[in-house]
């Protein structure tokens, strides 16, 4: 076997492993967390230390399970790109994950959502509670319309 050294250019060959974060993944996660069974967390028979632990063991346990963990082999060549290195990988990753997850939950239209619900509760209420509804249901409607805030009731 013939073997060329080219200068700046060094080969080797590693392992890598990683758990790729997938749409299916986090499917099947949700799914395990939510159709578990959450009881033993409140069980007084046992102590907080061991329920956490039973938590942890069941919360790890579901994510190896639906982040199988993948290895691949990798030859690297050193082909000029010293610069790049794993702390902006590592960033990059975690931009993708964040950015995964903003997409996934709406987080922005989520709280929106929970906004305008709490007020429509804490108006219902307040209507419910008073012995003079209509004259309670107009103060509402005239505090808002005459109002310079663009939240509708």
């Amino acid at each position: 076997m013939v073997t060329f050294d080219i200068p700046g250019y060094a080969r080797s060959t590693e392992r890598y492993k990683f758990r790729p974060l997938t749409q299916q993944g986090f499917n099947n996660f949700h799914s395990k967390l939510e159709n578990l069974n959450w009881n033993f967390i409140r069980n007084d028979r046992i102590s907080v230390h061991d329920a956490f632990h039973a938590f942890d063991d069941t919360f790890v346990e579901s994510y190896e399970q639906s982040f199988p963990e993948k290895e691949v082999m990798c030859s690297e060549g050193n082909s000029g790109s010293n610069w790049y290195k794993q702390e902006p990988r590592d960033i990059r990753d975690q931009l993708n994950l964040v950015s995964e997850l903003f997409g996934r939950y709406n987080t922005n239209m989520r709280y929106k959502l929970e906004i305008n619900q709490a007020k429509i509760k804490y108006n219902d209420n307040k209507i419910v509670n008073f012995s003079n509804k209509a004259k309670t249901l107009w103060g509402l409607i005239n505090s808002k319309k005459y109002s310079q805030d663009e939240n509708k009731i």
